[in-house]
């Protein structure tokens, strides 16, 4: 497989290349063995993701109450989500930037009074669903870890 990459790879890079995908592939198994053998916390981690799932995916409902848009369905709200969530992952732009809010105002318009609105719940939207992780994420980097063993 690696012989294609030969004439930009040295013999050493390939073997070395070759080690650690083999490593990598004995690791997922090990891994894969010691989950199914605790289904338990399977269950567990499928039930804690759907949990957040249903919240990250109820967001726009809860935005369309602050806006007074009394009449969405809790369900159908959430699955016009979903479907916008799906489909801005197909543009390959850093968080479907402009497919998403162009979706966004597409799918949910018609539960708002005029353009205004719309765009203001679009604004607060995408800054929850992804500026916000973000920006917790640049804090959380930049904190230090626990100084547990007198180390940092």
């Amino acid at each position: 497989m690696f012989e294609t990459f030969s004439f930009f790879l040295s013999d050493d890079q390939i073997t070395s290349i070759r080690k650690k995908l083999d490593d990598k592939i004995v690791e997922f198994h090990d891994v894969s063995e010691q989950l199914l053998s605790n289904p338990k916390k399977i269950l567990a981690a499928s039930l804690v993701t759907l949990l957040q799932l249903f919240l990250f995916y109820s967001i726009p409902y809860f935005i369309l109450l602050a806006v007074h848009a009394d009449n969405a369905d809790f369900m159908f709200i959430i699955a016009l989500n979903v479907i916008l969530t799906l489909a801005i992952s197909i543009f390959p732009v850093p968080g479907g930037s402009g497919g998403a809010e162009a979706g966004f105002a597409l799918l949910f318009s018609s539960f708002l009074s005029n353009h205004t609105v719309t765009i203001f719940a679009m604004l607060l939207w995408r800054i929850i669903t992804y500026y916000f992780g973000i920006f917790a994420g640049l804090i959380a980097y930049n904190v230090l870890p626990n100084n547990r063993h007198g180390k940092i």
